[in-house]
C-alpha cells in the first residue's frame, strides 16, 4: 500500500537476501518501517534495531517476575541496617536505585557503609531470569529511556533501593583512621531502608 509504505527520507529495517556477487549491489526486503528520519524517538529505535537490544521480555521470564513478591518478606539472617541514615548514589533521573551509601564519624575517624541492591536474593541460577539476564549483560541507557536486564517489576520494584520501604542488600562496611587508611573491613548481607 503507498499510502502506509515507506517513503524517501524514512527510516527501516532491511532483511539483506544472499549476496554472492562485490560486482552486483545487494538487494532485501523491509521488513519494519521505523518512521521518518526526523520523527521524534526514530533515532532512538534506530539505534536499539541496529544492535538488536532486546526490548521485550520472553513469557517465561515475566512468569518468573510476576511471581516475586513486591515487598521484602525474607530478613532472616540478614544485620538490620534500616535505622541506619543511608542515602542513595544514583543520579536524580535514574530510573531504578541500586547503590546506597552511609557515613558516620566514629571514634578515630570514619565509617563508611556501600550497600548494593542483593538481586540474587529474588534471581535463581539457572532460571529463566538468570538466563535472560546473562544473554543481556547489563541494562542499557538511552537518553529518553532504559531497556534494563531485569524485568521492571523487580529492577524498579523489589530489587530498587526506593526510600521508605525495606531492601535486601550486599553490604561492606568500612571503617578508616583520620588519615583515610582502611582499618577494618566487613561484607555482610543486610535489609536496610
Amino acid at each position: 500500500n503507498a499510502a502506509t509504505g515507506p517513503r524517501v527520507g524514512d527510516k527501516v529495517v532491511v532483511r539483506l537476501e544472499a549476496w554472492e556477487s562485490r560486482h552486483v549491489n545487494p538487494e532485501g526486503k523491509i521488513i519494519e518501517l521505523l518512521g521518518p528520519r526526523s520523527a521524534p524517538g526514530v533515532d532512538i529505535l534506530s539505534i536499539i534495531r541496529k544492535y538488536h537490544l532486546p526490548v521485550e521480555f520472553p513469557k517465561a521470564v515475566l512468569e518468573e517476575a510476576s511471581a516475586i513478591p513486591e515487598t521484602v518478606t525474607q530478613i532472616d539472617a540478614r544485620e538490620d541496617l534500616r535505622q541506619q541514615f543511608i542515602v542513595t548514589i544514583d543520579p536524580d533521573d535514574a530510573r531504578d536505585f541500586d547503590d546506597a551509601i552511609q557515613v558516620e564519624e566514629i571514634k578515630g575517624g570514619w565509617q563508611l557503609g556501600v550497600h548494593i541492591a542483593d538481586v540474587s536474593a529474588y534471581v535463581q541460577p539457572g532460571s529463566a531470569l538468570d538466563r535472560e539476564a546473562q544473554r543481556r549483560g547489563n541494562s542499557v541507557y538511552l537518553p529518553d529511556r532504559v531497556i534494563p536486564m531485569l524485568p521492571e517489576r523487580l529492577s524498579n520494584g523489589v530489587c530498587s533501593l526506593n526510600p521508605h520501604v525495606d531492601r535486601l542488600t550486599h553490604s561492606v562496611i568500612l571503617q578508616f583512621d583520620r588519615n583515610g587508611r582502611v582499618r577494618q573491613t566487613r561484607f555482610t548481607r543486610a535489609v536496610i531502608r
